[in-house]
């Protein structure tokens, strides 16, 4: 079980109290400064249109390079060897149920 705030703040000790208001004061801070950055940005006309053009070419881009070619998808586990194992085994099952699907379609015509 997880202990309440209040019995965490009253196990730690004296010192470290100000450090710890210290860095939620910082965080809260730091939102409010990156929420009023974002809002700036996103009302300057031109610099929002470029960051959803360019938002939506990286989306695109790793659906592309990910979804479609069995190489890299397999290129992230390639350091563990059995992560490499998995991926390739899941590789094989993938084209063999779409080789599966080709041929089921083909006969039905």
């Amino acid at each position: 079980m997880r202990a309440a705030p209040q019995t965490k703040w009253e196990e730690t000790s004296d010192a470290e109290k100000p450090a710890a208001v210290a860095i939620i004061v910082g965080a809260v801070i730091a939102q409010i400064a990156i929420g009023a950055t974002v809002d700036a940005v996103d009302r300057l006309p031109l610099v929002h249109q470029f960051l959803e053009f360019v938002g939506l070419a990286v989306t695109v881009v790793y659906a592309y390079r990910y979804f479609t070619d069995p190489a890299e998808r397999c290129a992230g586990c390639s350091a563990r060897q059995e992560g490499a194992r998995a991926c390739a085994s899941r590789t094989r099952v993938l084209a063999q149920l779409a080789s599966l699907h080709v041929s089921s379609s083909a006969g039905t015509t």
